[in-house]
Protein backbone atom coordinates (compact mmCIF):
# COMPACT_ATOMS: atom_id res chain seq x y z
CA UNK A 1 0.00 0.00 0.00
CA UNK A 2 1.06 3.39 -0.69
CA UNK A 3 2.03 5.73 1.99
CA UNK A 4 1.50 9.20 2.07
CA UNK A 5 3.84 11.64 3.12
CA UNK A 6 0.82 13.96 4.74
CA UNK A 7 0.67 14.79 8.26
CA UNK A 8 -2.81 16.01 9.72
CA UNK A 9 -2.65 18.02 12.86
CA UNK A 10 -5.99 17.35 14.86
CA UNK A 11 -6.59 20.16 17.26
CA UNK A 12 -9.99 20.11 19.83
CA UNK A 13 -12.30 21.26 16.70
CA UNK A 14 -12.00 17.78 14.86
CA UNK A 15 -14.16 16.52 17.82
CA UNK A 16 -16.62 17.99 15.87
CA UNK A 17 -15.71 16.46 11.92
CA UNK A 18 -18.15 13.94 12.61
CA UNK A 19 -21.04 16.01 13.94
CA UNK A 20 -21.18 18.82 11.41
CA UNK A 21 -22.95 18.56 7.91
CA UNK A 22 -20.18 20.54 6.71
CA UNK A 23 -17.19 21.72 7.81
CA UNK A 24 -15.05 24.25 5.85
CA UNK A 25 -11.22 25.93 7.51
CA UNK A 26 -9.90 29.03 7.22
CA UNK A 27 -6.90 27.97 8.52
CA UNK A 28 -3.63 27.78 6.99
CA UNK A 29 -3.36 24.19 5.18
CA UNK A 30 -1.00 23.40 2.28
CA UNK A 31 -1.92 19.78 1.95
CA UNK A 32 -4.37 18.03 0.19
CA UNK A 33 -6.76 15.32 2.29
CA UNK A 34 -9.53 13.34 0.70
CA UNK A 35 -12.71 15.19 2.24
CA UNK A 36 -14.16 11.78 4.04
CA UNK A 37 -10.94 10.86 5.85
CA UNK A 38 -10.93 14.52 6.89
CA UNK A 39 -14.48 14.00 8.35
CA UNK A 40 -13.85 10.85 9.70
CA UNK A 41 -10.86 11.62 11.61
CA UNK A 42 -11.59 12.72 15.18
CA UNK A 43 -13.49 10.03 15.92
CA UNK A 44 -11.30 7.74 17.73
CA UNK A 45 -10.38 11.16 19.62
CA UNK A 46 -13.48 12.09 20.52
CA UNK A 47 -14.69 8.40 21.73
CA UNK A 48 -11.33 8.22 23.85
CA UNK A 49 -12.76 11.84 25.52
CA UNK A 50 -16.12 10.92 26.14
CA UNK A 51 -14.72 7.95 27.49
CA UNK A 52 -12.18 10.13 29.72
CA UNK A 53 -15.23 11.92 31.11
CA UNK A 54 -17.45 9.33 31.84
CA UNK A 55 -14.64 7.96 33.98
CA UNK A 56 -14.07 11.86 35.73
CA UNK A 57 -17.69 11.69 36.26
CA UNK A 58 -17.98 8.31 37.90
CA UNK A 59 -14.93 8.95 39.86
CA UNK A 60 -15.01 11.97 41.24
CA UNK A 61 -18.59 11.97 42.10
CA UNK A 62 -17.89 8.82 44.86
CA UNK A 63 -14.82 9.93 46.93
CA UNK A 64 -14.30 6.46 47.99
CA UNK A 65 -13.82 5.06 44.45
CA UNK A 66 -11.43 7.96 43.80
CA UNK A 67 -9.30 7.00 46.77
CA UNK A 68 -9.08 3.63 45.80
CA UNK A 69 -8.43 4.33 42.64
CA UNK A 70 -4.99 7.17 43.27
CA UNK A 71 -4.03 6.49 46.60
CA UNK A 72 -5.27 2.87 47.63
CA UNK A 73 -2.42 2.41 50.37
CA UNK A 74 -4.29 4.83 52.15
CA UNK A 75 -8.14 3.94 51.28
CA UNK A 76 -7.51 0.50 51.95
CA UNK A 77 -5.49 0.66 54.72
CA UNK A 78 -6.40 -3.37 55.69
CA UNK A 79 -4.60 -4.22 52.49
CA UNK A 80 -1.39 -2.56 53.11
CA UNK A 81 -1.49 -3.66 56.94
CA UNK A 82 -2.04 -7.16 55.54
CA UNK A 83 1.41 -7.05 53.36
CA UNK A 84 3.24 -5.98 56.43
CA UNK A 85 2.08 -8.78 58.18
CA UNK A 86 2.69 -11.27 55.10
CA UNK A 87 6.20 -9.59 55.29
CA UNK A 88 6.48 -10.29 58.56
CA UNK A 89 4.38 -13.63 58.93
CA UNK A 90 7.63 -15.15 56.27
CA UNK A 91 10.03 -13.62 58.75
CA UNK A 92 8.68 -15.39 62.07
CA UNK A 93 8.31 -18.58 60.59
CA UNK A 94 12.45 -18.82 60.84
CA UNK A 95 13.04 -16.08 63.82
CA UNK A 96 13.70 -17.55 67.28
CA UNK A 97 10.77 -17.06 69.70
CA UNK A 98 12.96 -16.17 72.25
CA UNK A 99 15.26 -13.48 72.34
CA UNK A 100 17.60 -11.88 75.18
CA UNK A 101 16.67 -8.70 76.55
CA UNK A 102 18.39 -5.49 74.89
CA UNK A 103 19.23 -2.02 75.39
CA UNK A 104 20.27 0.63 72.95
CA UNK A 105 18.13 2.61 70.20
CA UNK A 106 20.13 1.37 67.34
CA UNK A 107 18.01 -1.02 65.02
CA UNK A 108 18.88 -4.55 65.51
CA UNK A 109 18.84 -7.05 62.59
CA UNK A 110 16.78 -10.08 63.78
CA UNK A 111 15.83 -11.65 60.73
CA UNK A 112 17.47 -11.86 57.31
CA UNK A 113 16.63 -14.39 54.23
CA UNK A 114 16.79 -15.07 50.80
CA UNK A 115 15.03 -17.18 48.79
CA UNK A 116 14.41 -18.35 45.32
CA UNK A 117 11.14 -19.69 43.90
CA UNK A 118 11.22 -20.34 40.13
CA UNK A 119 12.97 -17.82 38.34
CA UNK A 120 11.92 -15.32 41.25
CA UNK A 121 14.91 -14.04 44.11
CA UNK A 122 13.89 -11.89 47.05
CA UNK A 123 15.33 -11.12 50.19
CA UNK A 124 13.63 -10.09 53.33
CA UNK A 125 15.07 -8.44 56.34
CA UNK A 126 13.68 -7.57 59.85
CA UNK A 127 14.87 -4.58 61.71
CA UNK A 128 13.46 -4.22 65.11
CA UNK A 129 14.77 -1.36 68.20
CA UNK A 130 13.89 -2.84 71.33
CA UNK A 131 13.97 0.21 73.30
CA UNK A 132 10.99 1.45 71.26
CA UNK A 133 8.98 -1.53 69.96
CA UNK A 134 9.44 0.14 66.33
CA UNK A 135 10.64 -1.72 63.53
CA UNK A 136 10.99 -2.11 59.87
CA UNK A 137 10.49 -5.00 57.35
CA UNK A 138 12.04 -5.08 53.64
CA UNK A 139 11.27 -6.70 50.93
CA UNK A 140 13.71 -6.62 47.89
CA UNK A 141 12.58 -8.82 44.75
CA UNK A 142 16.13 -8.91 42.78
CA UNK A 143 15.49 -11.45 39.76
CA UNK A 144 12.28 -11.63 38.04
CA UNK A 145 10.70 -14.10 35.46
CA UNK A 146 11.81 -13.06 31.58
CA UNK A 147 8.31 -12.47 30.98
CA UNK A 148 8.24 -9.70 33.27
CA UNK A 149 8.80 -5.98 32.76
CA UNK A 150 10.45 -5.61 36.30
CA UNK A 151 13.55 -5.60 37.28
CA UNK A 152 13.77 -4.41 40.29
CA UNK A 153 10.68 -3.58 43.64
CA UNK A 154 11.98 -2.80 46.97
CA UNK A 155 9.34 -2.50 50.07
CA UNK A 156 10.35 -1.02 53.52
CA UNK A 157 7.31 -0.62 55.75
CA UNK A 158 7.66 0.85 59.17
CA UNK A 159 5.41 -0.08 62.01
CA UNK A 160 5.03 0.20 65.49
CA UNK A 161 5.03 -3.22 66.89
CA UNK A 162 3.60 -1.97 70.49
CA UNK A 163 7.00 -4.48 71.93
CA UNK A 164 4.66 -7.16 71.15
CA UNK A 165 6.91 -8.68 68.03
CA UNK A 166 4.69 -11.36 67.48
CA UNK A 167 1.53 -9.90 68.14
CA UNK A 168 0.10 -8.18 65.37
CA UNK A 169 -3.12 -7.07 67.01
CA UNK A 170 -2.01 -4.27 68.17
CA UNK A 171 0.22 -3.24 65.13
CA UNK A 172 0.47 0.32 63.10
CA UNK A 173 1.39 0.99 60.11
CA UNK A 174 3.66 3.89 59.96
CA UNK A 175 4.90 4.65 56.42
CA UNK A 176 6.00 2.99 53.24
CA UNK A 177 8.68 3.44 50.68
CA UNK A 178 8.48 1.51 47.56
CA UNK A 179 10.93 1.52 44.24
CA UNK A 180 10.25 -0.40 41.04
CA UNK A 181 12.46 -0.38 38.12
CA UNK A 182 11.82 -1.50 35.07
CA UNK A 183 13.40 -2.54 31.80
CA UNK A 184 15.13 -0.63 29.68
CA UNK A 185 12.90 -0.80 26.98
CA UNK A 186 9.42 -0.47 28.52
CA UNK A 187 7.67 2.58 28.66
CA UNK A 188 7.77 3.33 32.02
CA UNK A 189 11.38 3.38 34.09
CA UNK A 190 11.19 4.09 37.85
CA UNK A 191 8.42 4.62 39.81
CA UNK A 192 8.89 5.39 43.35
CA UNK A 193 5.94 5.47 45.81
CA UNK A 194 5.33 7.10 49.80
CA UNK A 195 3.52 6.75 52.36
CA UNK A 196 3.32 8.32 55.48
CA UNK A 197 0.30 7.75 58.29
CA UNK A 198 -0.77 10.71 60.23
CA UNK A 199 -3.80 9.89 61.90
CA UNK A 200 -5.46 6.75 63.38
CA UNK A 201 -8.49 5.53 65.02
CA UNK A 202 -7.02 2.80 67.32
CA UNK A 203 -5.18 0.48 64.44
CA UNK A 204 -7.04 1.42 61.55
CA UNK A 205 -6.05 4.46 58.96
CA UNK A 206 -7.74 7.23 59.22
CA UNK A 207 -5.55 9.99 58.00
CA UNK A 208 -1.96 10.52 55.71
CA UNK A 209 -0.35 11.34 52.89
CA UNK A 210 0.56 9.43 49.75
CA UNK A 211 2.94 10.21 46.71
CA UNK A 212 4.01 8.74 43.86
CA UNK A 213 6.85 9.70 41.14
CA UNK A 214 7.16 7.91 37.82
CA UNK A 215 9.65 8.04 35.40
CA UNK A 216 9.02 7.47 31.44
CA UNK A 217 11.26 6.26 28.69
CA UNK A 218 13.13 8.90 27.05
CA UNK A 219 11.14 8.08 23.79
CA UNK A 220 7.81 9.13 25.30
CA UNK A 221 6.93 12.92 25.59
CA UNK A 222 5.58 12.13 29.14
CA UNK A 223 9.19 12.52 30.85
CA UNK A 224 7.91 12.32 34.56
CA UNK A 225 4.43 12.26 36.70
CA UNK A 226 3.83 12.86 40.59
CA UNK A 227 0.95 12.51 42.31
CA UNK A 228 -0.07 13.36 45.61
CA UNK A 229 -3.33 12.51 47.51
CA UNK A 230 -3.83 13.53 51.15
CA UNK A 231 -6.92 12.31 53.61
CA UNK A 232 -8.47 13.36 56.78
CA UNK A 233 -9.98 12.06 59.48
CA UNK A 234 -13.14 13.96 58.75
CA UNK A 235 -13.33 12.75 55.11
CA UNK A 236 -11.72 15.42 53.63
CA UNK A 237 -9.11 15.49 51.31
CA UNK A 238 -6.81 16.25 48.33
CA UNK A 239 -5.31 14.78 45.39
CA UNK A 240 -3.14 16.25 42.66
CA UNK A 241 -1.19 15.12 39.44
CA UNK A 242 2.16 16.96 38.02
CA UNK A 243 3.02 16.61 34.57
CA UNK A 244 6.30 17.35 32.78
CA UNK A 245 6.80 16.64 29.58
CA UNK A 246 10.51 16.57 26.97
CA UNK A 247 9.43 20.05 25.29
CA UNK A 248 9.07 21.83 28.65
CA UNK A 249 5.94 21.96 28.85
CA UNK A 250 3.46 21.02 31.51
CA UNK A 251 0.09 19.91 32.96
CA UNK A 252 -1.51 19.83 36.25
CA UNK A 253 -5.07 18.08 37.68
CA UNK A 254 -6.06 18.66 41.37
CA UNK A 255 -9.24 17.77 43.31
CA UNK A 256 -10.41 18.73 46.44
CA UNK A 257 -12.78 16.86 48.94
CA UNK A 258 -14.62 18.61 51.54
CA UNK A 259 -16.13 16.75 54.41
CA UNK A 260 -19.83 17.55 53.56
CA UNK A 261 -19.18 15.03 50.24
CA UNK A 262 -18.96 18.38 48.19
CA UNK A 263 -15.70 19.62 46.19
CA UNK A 264 -14.02 21.10 43.25
CA UNK A 265 -11.32 20.74 40.73
CA UNK A 266 -9.09 22.47 38.34
CA UNK A 267 -6.54 21.38 35.52
CA UNK A 268 -4.12 22.88 32.94
CA UNK A 269 -3.10 21.18 29.86
CA UNK A 270 0.05 21.59 28.01
CA UNK A 271 -1.49 24.32 26.13
CA UNK A 272 -2.87 26.50 28.71
CA UNK A 273 -6.11 25.43 28.42
CA UNK A 274 -7.41 25.91 31.88
CA UNK A 275 -10.79 23.66 33.35
CA UNK A 276 -12.15 24.05 36.12
CA UNK A 277 -15.58 22.41 38.41
CA UNK A 278 -17.66 21.56 41.33
CA UNK A 279 -19.56 18.44 42.45
CA UNK A 280 -21.27 16.70 45.55
CA UNK A 281 -20.65 13.25 45.86
CA UNK A 282 -23.37 9.87 45.88
CA UNK A 283 -22.31 8.56 49.32
CA UNK A 284 -24.03 10.25 51.46
CA UNK A 285 -28.08 10.79 49.79
CA UNK A 286 -27.62 8.21 46.35
CA UNK A 287 -27.74 11.88 44.42
CA UNK A 288 -25.43 14.13 43.41
CA UNK A 289 -24.07 16.59 40.31
CA UNK A 290 -21.19 17.32 38.38
CA UNK A 291 -20.35 20.80 36.57
CA UNK A 292 -17.05 21.41 34.45
CA UNK A 293 -15.67 24.36 32.18
CA UNK A 294 -13.16 23.62 29.75
CA UNK A 295 -11.91 27.17 28.80
CA UNK A 296 -9.60 27.29 25.61
CA UNK A 297 -7.02 29.51 24.74
CA UNK A 298 -7.24 32.37 22.43
CA UNK A 299 -7.75 31.75 18.59
CA UNK A 300 -8.92 28.84 19.01
CA UNK A 301 -11.90 26.72 16.93
CA UNK A 302 -13.43 26.34 20.25
CA UNK A 303 -13.92 28.96 22.82
CA UNK A 304 -15.71 26.49 25.79
CA UNK A 305 -17.14 23.68 26.50
CA UNK A 306 -19.59 23.26 28.97
CA UNK A 307 -20.30 19.64 31.00
CA UNK A 308 -22.96 18.66 33.40
CA UNK A 309 -23.95 15.44 34.68
CA UNK A 310 -27.06 14.57 37.45
CA UNK A 311 -25.90 11.18 39.18
CA UNK A 312 -27.48 8.85 41.39
CA UNK A 313 -26.92 5.07 42.77
CA UNK A 314 -29.63 2.72 42.44
CA UNK A 315 -29.77 0.19 45.01
CA UNK A 316 -29.86 -2.74 45.98
CA UNK A 317 -27.75 -3.34 42.91
CA UNK A 318 -25.47 0.13 43.68
CA UNK A 319 -25.95 1.02 39.84
CA UNK A 320 -24.29 4.47 38.89
CA UNK A 321 -26.44 6.24 36.46
CA UNK A 322 -25.81 9.66 35.08
CA UNK A 323 -27.65 11.85 32.64
CA UNK A 324 -24.87 14.18 30.56
CA UNK A 325 -25.11 17.32 28.86
CA UNK A 326 -22.30 18.58 27.07
CA UNK A 327 -22.04 22.30 25.61
CA UNK A 328 -20.01 23.56 22.88
CA UNK A 329 -19.00 27.78 21.96
CA UNK A 330 -17.53 27.82 18.99
CA UNK A 331 -15.44 31.20 18.59
CA UNK A 332 -17.28 31.82 15.57
CA UNK A 333 -20.31 32.18 17.87
CA UNK A 334 -22.46 28.85 16.88
CA UNK A 335 -22.89 25.94 19.41
CA UNK A 336 -23.55 22.48 19.25
CA UNK A 337 -24.52 19.92 22.47
CA UNK A 338 -24.82 16.31 22.72
CA UNK A 339 -26.49 14.01 25.35
CA UNK A 340 -25.33 10.57 27.20
CA UNK A 341 -26.60 8.26 29.69
CA UNK A 342 -24.26 6.83 31.53
CA UNK A 343 -25.05 3.43 33.35
CA UNK A 344 -22.33 1.41 35.46
CA UNK A 345 -22.21 -1.76 37.48
CA UNK A 346 -20.01 -4.58 38.71
CA UNK A 347 -21.04 -8.07 38.99
CA UNK A 348 -18.31 -10.86 39.76
CA UNK A 349 -15.44 -8.74 39.72
CA UNK A 350 -16.25 -7.30 36.65
CA UNK A 351 -17.10 -3.25 36.22
CA UNK A 352 -18.92 -2.73 33.38
CA UNK A 353 -19.79 0.98 31.87
CA UNK A 354 -22.09 1.68 29.18
CA UNK A 355 -21.98 4.96 27.36
CA UNK A 356 -25.19 6.23 25.17
CA UNK A 357 -24.99 9.01 23.12
CA UNK A 358 -27.29 11.04 20.57
CA UNK A 359 -26.54 14.46 18.97
CA UNK A 360 -29.49 16.82 18.04
CA UNK A 361 -28.51 16.41 14.15
CA UNK A 362 -29.42 12.86 14.77
CA UNK A 363 -25.49 11.25 15.46
CA UNK A 364 -25.62 8.78 17.88
CA UNK A 365 -24.05 5.82 19.44
CA UNK A 366 -23.13 3.23 21.94
CA UNK A 367 -20.29 2.14 24.00
CA UNK A 368 -19.55 -0.53 26.29
CA UNK A 369 -16.38 -0.54 28.44
CA UNK A 370 -15.60 -3.54 30.18
CA UNK A 371 -12.70 -3.90 33.36
CA UNK A 372 -11.27 -6.44 35.20
CA UNK A 373 -8.56 -6.62 37.46
CA UNK A 374 -6.22 -7.68 34.34
CA UNK A 375 -7.65 -5.76 31.56
CA UNK A 376 -9.71 -2.84 30.50
CA UNK A 377 -11.80 -2.90 26.69
CA UNK A 378 -14.15 -1.43 24.91
CA UNK A 379 -16.50 -2.29 22.15
CA UNK A 380 -18.87 0.15 20.58
CA UNK A 381 -20.58 1.40 17.20
CA UNK A 382 -21.62 4.71 15.92
CA UNK A 383 -23.23 6.56 13.33
CA UNK A 384 -22.77 9.63 12.08
CA UNK A 385 -25.26 12.46 11.18
CA UNK A 386 -25.28 10.91 7.41
CA UNK A 387 -25.57 7.40 8.27
CA UNK A 388 -22.09 6.34 8.11
CA UNK A 389 -21.52 3.73 9.91
CA UNK A 390 -18.65 2.97 12.97
CA UNK A 391 -17.21 -0.24 14.94
CA UNK A 392 -15.02 0.80 17.22
CA UNK A 393 -12.76 -1.68 19.59
CA UNK A 394 -10.33 -0.12 22.43
CA UNK A 395 -7.56 -1.47 24.93
CA UNK A 396 -6.78 0.48 27.76
CA UNK A 397 -3.76 0.54 29.98
CA UNK A 398 -2.39 1.08 33.18
CA UNK A 399 -0.51 4.24 32.40
CA UNK A 400 -3.72 5.53 31.24
CA UNK A 401 -2.68 4.98 27.62
CA UNK A 402 -5.16 3.51 25.10
CA UNK A 403 -5.14 1.98 21.59
CA UNK A 404 -8.36 2.52 19.50
CA UNK A 405 -9.13 0.96 16.38
CA UNK A 406 -12.27 1.79 14.71
CA UNK A 407 -13.15 0.98 11.07
CA UNK A 408 -15.89 3.20 8.63
CA UNK A 409 -18.12 1.73 6.29
CA UNK A 410 -20.85 3.75 3.60
CA UNK A 411 -24.60 3.40 4.13
CA UNK A 412 -26.23 1.45 3.83
CA UNK A 413 -24.15 -0.99 6.44
CA UNK A 414 -24.47 -4.31 5.71
CA UNK A 415 -22.40 -7.26 8.16
CA UNK A 416 -19.99 -8.50 6.05
CA UNK A 417 -19.20 -4.99 4.32
CA UNK A 418 -15.34 -3.96 3.82
CA UNK A 419 -14.31 -1.01 5.71
CA UNK A 420 -13.99 2.51 3.52
CA UNK A 421 -11.77 3.46 6.18
CA UNK A 422 -9.99 1.85 8.83
CA UNK A 423 -7.98 3.42 12.01
CA UNK A 424 -5.52 3.07 14.65
CA UNK A 425 -4.75 5.80 17.36
CA UNK A 426 -2.30 5.57 20.24
CA UNK A 427 -3.22 7.65 23.37
CA UNK A 428 -0.72 9.01 26.10
CA UNK A 429 -2.39 9.56 29.81
CA UNK A 430 -3.02 13.33 29.09
CA UNK A 431 -5.35 12.38 25.74
CA UNK A 432 -2.91 13.36 22.96
CA UNK A 433 -1.10 10.53 20.97
CA UNK A 434 -0.66 9.86 17.26
CA UNK A 435 -1.65 7.04 14.86
CA UNK A 436 -2.56 6.26 11.23
CA UNK A 437 -6.00 6.70 8.80
CA UNK A 438 -6.24 4.02 5.63
CA UNK A 439 -8.22 4.85 2.87
CA UNK A 440 -8.01 4.47 -0.93
CA UNK A 441 -4.85 2.84 -0.73
CA UNK A 442 -3.13 5.60 1.45
CA UNK A 443 -2.10 5.91 4.82
CA UNK A 444 -2.21 9.13 6.75
CA UNK A 445 -0.08 9.67 9.78
CA UNK A 446 -2.33 11.51 12.55
CA UNK A 447 -1.14 13.26 15.39
CA UNK A 448 -3.74 13.95 18.22
CA UNK A 449 -3.17 16.98 20.92
CA UNK A 450 -4.39 16.50 24.04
Amino acid sequence: MRKSAIFLSIILSGLFFIACENLSSSEDNTLEVDQLVEQHAAFGWQMNRMVSSSSEIEGITQNSEKYDEEAPEIANSSSLKADARRLMNDAVLNMPKEMPGRTGTADSLIFFQESFIGQTGKRTAVYYDYSTGKGRIYEVIFQFPDWRNLVYDSTEIALDFNFTLWDGSDDKVESLYKIQNFKEEFFVQRILSQMEVTDYDGQEIKGGIISKDAYYHENRPLSHQLERAELNPDGSGSWRTDQEYRDGTTAYNSVTFNSDNTGSFSKKRRDNTTISGEFDSVEDDLNGYYNETVDFPDGRYVDKIYKSAIVSITMPDSIFNADYTEIVYFSSGSIDSSLAKIQVHEENGVKTTILEQTKPNGAHGTLTITETETQSTLEGTWTTWNDYFIIVKAEYYIDGSAHVHYEVYEPPYTEGDDPIITADYYFSPDQSGNGTIAHSGKIYQISLEG
